[in-house]
């Protein structure tokens, strides 16, 4: 933490200070919500003059039912804010891009496809940038080879000739690749 009194002597100038919040976005991760906050800042001096700052804070609620006291409220995680050559009203971010740079994220059709589903299609609604290689084994390695609902109906594997006969779902999120603007898909077969 800042020194109280070297903070308030900053605004010694200032006559008042007006903020504009853009469009929040946020996710959840693990016991968190995340949320990206793009924001104006005009700082009017007591001389009259005006500066205008944008910028993004990204702030964070951790659930108080996993914490120890004492509980630690929604925080600001990290934030930025540059000076702005626009006017305030003109200021705010359309979105915060502080990851401009893409996630990769490299998995195998039963971690990326099957069980972890549901994490990539969160990352994917976040409208993050993401790069995905999925590595299609047609069956979960971590099990030894077991038979996953990407592989081929009736498919002999390591595990899947074990156990009952029965026929496989029905496995719609194979069309991931239609689910995504701009992807591509490659197949070594």
């Amino acid at each position: 933490m800042g020194d109280y009194k070297a903070f308030a002597k900053g605004y010694d100038k200032t006559a008042s200070v007006r903020v504009k919040i853009g469009k929040v976005r946020s996710d959840g991760a693990a016991g968190s919500i995340y949320a990206t906050v793009p924001v104006a800042v005009e700082a009017v001096g007591t001389d009259g003059s005006r500066r205008v700052f944008s910028g993004c804070y990204r702030t964070r609620f951790i659930e108080p039912d996993i914490q120890e006291p004492p509980f630690r409220p929604l925080f600001i995680e990290t934030g930025h804010l540059a000076r702005s050559a626009r006017t305030f009203s003109e200021a705010v971010p359309s979105a915060c891009t502080d990851d401009a740079q893409p996630i990769f994220a490299t998995g195998g059709d039963g971690a990326m496809v099957d069980i972890g589903f549901q994490n990539l299609s969160r990352l994917m609604a976040s409208g993050k940038p993401i790069r995905v290689m999925v590595l299609d084994t047609q069956v979960y390695s971590n099990t030894g080879g077991q038979a996953c609902t990407t592989g081929f109906l009736g498919q002999v594997s390591d595990m899947a000739a074990y156990g009952k006969a029965q026929h496989g779902k029905e496995e719609t999120r194979k069309a991931l690749v239609a689910m995504v603007k701009k992807a591509k898909a490659a197949s070594s077969f």
